[in-house]
């Protein structure tokens, strides 16, 4: 148990410091389990591309770290962003269209 607290204790700190990192991680997260729910199945590509960011964040935190405007942290968040946006007409597949009155 000591040995799982010790890998687990860095991540806790660098999402501390780097709550851009812990926002990004979480909206990865949930656009991945919205995008399974929409048909995505896990071999598809944009799916494979954020599980595989995912745990390269994981291991970006356990031994670079992450902190407030730290450049090592500024690939990672591109691509985060790169595939939120990629994963976005997977979720919401009309877009931002205003939804027409009903009547």
């Amino acid at each position: 148990m000591a040995f799982i607290l010790s890998l687990l204790n860095p991540i806790y700190v660098c999402l501390r410091e780097g709550q851009h990192v812990l926002v990004l991680l979480i909206s990865l997260l949930v656009v991945y389990i919205m995008a399974a729910g929409k048909g995505s199945g896990p071999r598809e590509s944009r799916q494979v591309m954020g599980a595989g960011l995912a745990f390269a964040a994981l291991a970006h935190l356990e031994f670079v770290g992450a902190a407030p405007l730290y450049r090592y942290d500024a690939w990672w968040c591109a691509l985060a962003i790169l595939i939120l946006g990629v994963q976005f007409p997977v979720i919401a597949p009309r877009g931002l269209e205003p939804r027409s009155p009903s009547g």
